[in-house]
């Protein structure tokens, strides 16, 4: 069974958003530094998503059974690995589509997919992720938010088993498209206090604010003293040279107090760019600055049978030559992988240094 939630109005947002938690729970003090913050436009990946999200939902109304007529071309094979995950959940229970779920009058949002099964008393949370930057499932503050307002409704037990899911299908991640996290209610309520915690916190005068990954997705980075006298510190250590030994051991203390500066000042830059542009839009002058246009893609403008007829014209072929899809989406289509792996291969990627992913060893001792 499924049940279609209902659209929340365009210009309704919880003071604490789930799908901002990453950093309200890191830095409570953002929320008030944001509420100071004009909103800014819509950007072009927050439209493509938004658009995505009202495909999936469209075509889950319908699944199997819809026209690829009725909708952009672009999103549909991402929505398409997004709807045969979450339909058959609703094999499971009720499946809650795009439904608005409360954890407390402040936390609130809406929730892509969820299903309870009662038989198994097993919850099944399910976000779509349309961005290309890979979004892990263990420990998502987003999914925990979502986790617990769901539970309002089925008033879950200790054992209650909730499988949280992260499907992100044109982000690339060596766990594959869809990154799933297990975890009892029992398991969740440290998770779950230290969101109520910081939420206390993030709606009390004088709340705290830290410096962090976080920072480069927040609108009040400019105006943060916090992260303001990170970077200029980052920037006094840049200056200096180091008197450390060239050894292994010493690079690497060194390259990684170098990349956490690198990307404090990246926050504090970005930030000031994005407030600059803004203060430019509204007519305001800038001294040695500004706003100039690159060129950017061309598109068709006119129906793609006009487009083709337009090349036939003047002789010129328009159509891409067909060619076979990849191996991962015939994999998706039902060939056994083993079976693929005589057909493919995965080419080695360009070498390159990184830090260790300590989420990543998380996941072993988990």
């Amino acid at each position: 069974m499924l049940e279609q939630g209902v659209a929340t109005a365009p210009d309704a947002h919880a003071k604490l958003a789930p799908s901002s938690a990453s950093r309200w729970v890191a830095c409570p003090g953002s929320v008030g530094l944001e509420s100071l913050i004009p909103e800014p436009p819509q950007s072009e990946a927050a439209r493509e998503g938004t658009e995505a999200h009202d495909v999936a939902a469209q075509m889950l109304a319908s699944w199997p059974r819809y026209d690829p007529g009725w909708f952009p071309s672009e999103p549909q094979e991402a929505c398409r690995v997004y709807c045969e995950l979450v339909a058959p959940l609703g094999e499971l229970g009720t499946l809650h589509i795009e439904s608005r779920e409360q954890y407390t009058a402040d936390i609130w949002g809406t929730v892509d997919a969820w299903v309870f099964d009662a038989n198994r008393n097993a919850v099944y949370v399910a976000d779509f992720k349309y961005g290309f930057a890979p979004v892990e499932a263990l420990e998502n503050w987003q999914l925990i938010a979502y986790a617990a307002a769901v539970a309002q409704r089925i008033n879950p037990t200790p054992a209650t088993y909730f499988e949280l899911i992260i499907c992100q299908p044109r982000a690339w991640h060596i766990e594959g498209r869809i990154r799933r996290w297990g975890v009892t209610w029992a398991e969740l309520q440290p998770y779950i206090s230290d969101l109520a915690v910081a939420a206390l916190q993030a709606m009390a005068p004088g709340a705290p604010t830290k410096t962090g990954p976080h920072c480069k997705y927040c609108k009040a980075r400019y105006s943060c003293v916090t992260l303001q006298r990170a970077a200029a510190e980052a920037m006094q250590y840049a200056g200096v040279a180091s008197p450390l030994p060239r050894n292994p051991e010493a690079m690497a203390v060194e390259l990684h107090l170098l990349r956490q500066a690198a990307e404090l000042i990246d926050y504090r830059l970005n930030g000031y760019y994005a407030e600059a542009e803004r203060m430019a839009r509204e007519g305001q002058a800038l001294p040695g600055w500004r706003m100039a246009y690159g060129g950017g893609r061309y598109k068709w403008t006119r129906p793609t049978a006009e487009a083709v007829a337009l090349g036939q014209l003047y002789g010129v072929d328009i159509m891409k030559p067909p060619e076979p899809i990849t191996p991962a989406q015939a994999r998706d289509k039902g060939i056994p992988a083993d079976v693929l792996k005589q057909y493919s291969e995965r080419l080695p990627g360009k070498a390159r240094l990184e830090p260790v992913d300590t989420a990543a060893l998380g996941k072993v001792f988990r």
